[in-house]
């Protein structure tokens, strides 16, 4: 019984770890886990490759987003196929899909429920820091 157990627990445990990293699974909505009086916020991203970020009362981006009165859309692209993963956050003009890089960062999962990411508006950040870097749990 125990042998039947234990390999039970083995193709299990083989499965589960073995199963190859998407960008699907950053897919949700992940708030900053800064302490409450200095909070982030949180980034939405969704199926469709739109990006909203909310922070200190502002939502940012979407697929529906307005800068200086004219329609913008933020866009995310995550690759997992880097190591860290690389993420790069586009501002896109509708009618001409134009891209613009608005801010590269690196990010790394813990679990499906939490994510670290470290952001530059110049430069993709290279290694994860305190100075550059947050976690994110998914609330949804």
């Amino acid at each position: 019984m125990k042998t039947l157990l234990c390999s039970a627990f083995l193709i299990f445990s083989t499965f589960c770890f073995s199963q190859k990293i998407d960008s699907t699974i950053v897919i949700g909505t992940w708030q900053s886990e800064l302490d409450e009086d200095n909070t982030f916020g949180s980034f939405i991203f969704d199926k469709d490759g739109f990006i909203t970020i909310e922070s200190q009362g502002i939502t940012m981006g979407g697929a529906n987003g307005m800068a200086k009165g004219k329609p913008i859309q933020m866009i995310y692209k995550l690759d997992v196929s880097k190591k860290p993963m690389q993420l790069d956050i586009l501002v896109r003009k509708p009618e001409t899909k134009t891209e613009m890089i608005a801010m590269r960062a690196i990010v790394e999962f813990s679990s499906d429920l939490k994510m670290k990411i470290a952001i530059d508006q110049e430069q993709r950040p290279t290694e994860f820091t305190p100075e550059n870097s947050m976690s994110f749990s998914r609330i949804k």
